[in-house]
């Protein structure tokens, strides 16, 4: 798997705020669901979408439909939170062959998702 240089490195926060926004349909829900404010949520996207360099909404400004791009972040990031319920179910009632599935599909999902990112970029 490629392991990305410190100028590719994505803050996961920001990916997070991002799948918020899109989940809740809303800025202002995102920031009460993670209980900061609307301007955090604001700044946390500006700041993913220029290390993605790519817009992650449609325009006009404010809206909450996410662009192709954006699309692929999200279908990523829903399965980086399925991953990680799949992980805190599995701790509950151990049984290491399904984890070790379940993050092996999350690693796959993620490549195809940053291969996609990367050719769009070209």
């Amino acid at each position: 798997m490629d392991t990305p240089s410190e100028s590719e490195h994505v803050d996961w926060q920001k990916v997070h705020d991002f799948f918020l926004v899109v989940l809740h349909a809303s800025v202002t829900d995102a920031a009460r669901a993670r209980g900061v404010s609307r301007t955090a949520i604001y700044k946390s996207l500006r700041e993913l979408e220029r290390q993605l360099d790519t817009p992650l909404f449609q325009l006009p400004t404010g809206s909450q439909i996410p662009t192709e791009e954006g699309q692929l972040v999200f279908t990523a990031a829903k399965a980086l939170q399925d991953a990680i319920a799949a992980v805190q179910a599995a701790r509950r009632r151990p049984n290491a062959a399904a984890l070790s599935t379940q993050v092996e599909i999350l690693a796959a999902q993620l490549l195809v998702v940053s291969k996609r990112l990367k050719r769009k970029k070209l």
